[in-house]
């Protein structure tokens, strides 16, 4: 009996005793392990970043939905060209890149580039033409070494006009682009590389104009004569053809200039502009552009 209560004992001792817990591993954790936690606190750390920039991206977004198209500049009241007296009695306004000295006037909304000193090797002004931007406010003028353009500064405004000597050729650029507010410089001037026209493209244009008008004159202040542009390209293509002079002078397409070798004509303003495959074939301030009529041509020209 005794030996019964004894099992009975040790077998209760068994049932109701826990076993022992496994020991807990105390081994710190490895370089690797550390890394995995850095690398997931740092993965956490860049979503929600992510998060961030991504919740500011679309309010900033939406903040810029909310603002208003910027308005176009106001256009100027528009007001008659001034005569050349009128242009005569202000003073001289902001151009960039005139080291030709030519003379730059400003008088409401109309500027007036008139070059009548020699370039800096000695050449005289011999021409002028527009290559874009011609209007039928553009006024162009050349004669006993004097060339000039006259044209508003609008909104929008993106005129060029070619002023050749005997030895260079410069770009001049009157611009304002719209939105941006009228610019402090009335013209840009931009020495090119193109080879100078030898014409001072007033006889040809001028003679022709009088046979066809008779009893006018080549003045500004006449109607008929101030929708010609002296252009060189027309001059030296239909100097013996008067229909076809004026028609070129006066931007008809029927008389398109015959452009020499390697040029392409372009219209409107009837004039030959380098024919180009790559910007490195260009001249300085200028680069090469879809022709505006003719696809798969390109052209050199200002932007």
């Amino acid at each position: 009996m005794r030996n019964l209560l004894a099992v009975l004992l040790l077998a209760g001792l068994a049932v109701g005793c826990p076993k022992s817990e496994e020991k807990k591993d105390d081994k710190p954790a490895s370089k690797d392990e550390k890394k995995d936690d850095k690398e997931k606190g740092d993965k956490k750390k860049d979503d929600g970043d992510k998060k961030k920039d991504d919740d500011k991206k679309k309010g900033d977004d939406k903040d810029e939905a909310k603002k208003p198209p910027p308005k176009d500049d106001p256009m100027p009241e528009r007001t008659k060209v001034p005569s050349k007296a009128d242009f005569d009695k202000v003073a001289d306004a902001k151009a960039r890149g005139n080291d030709v000295g030519c003379e730059v006037r400003a008088k409401d909304e109309w500027v007036r580039v008139s070059c009548r000193k020699p370039s800096s090797t000695g050449g005289k002004p011999t021409a002028v033409w527009v290559t874009r931007g011609k209007s039928k406010d553009t006024y162009l003028y050349a004669n006993n070494g004097v060339t000039s353009v006259v044209a508003p500064l609008l909104p929008g405004t993106d005129l060029e006009a070619k002023f050749s000597w005997a030895d260079v050729v410069y770009s001049v650029q009157i611009r304002w682009l719209k939105g941006q507010g009228k610019p402090d410089e009335a013209a840009h001037f931009l020495k090119t590389d193109d080879k100078p026209v030898m014409t001072t493209t007033t006889g040809a244009t001028c003679t022709c104009f009088k046979k066809l008008h008779t009893g006018e004159k080549c003045e500004d202040s006449n109607a008929n004569w101030q929708i010609v542009s002296i252009n060189p390209w027309c001059e030296m293509s239909w100097a013996d053809d008067c229909d076809k002079l004026i028609g070129c002078a006066t931007g008809a397409p029927g008389g398109a200039p015959k452009c020499p070798k390697g040029m392409l004509v372009v219209y409107p303003g009837n004039f030959c502009a380098k024919e180009c495959k790559a910007d490195s074939a260009c001249t300085k301030g200028e680069k090469c552009l879809e022709h505006p009529l003719m696809a798969g041509k390109n052209i050199c020209a200002a932007e």
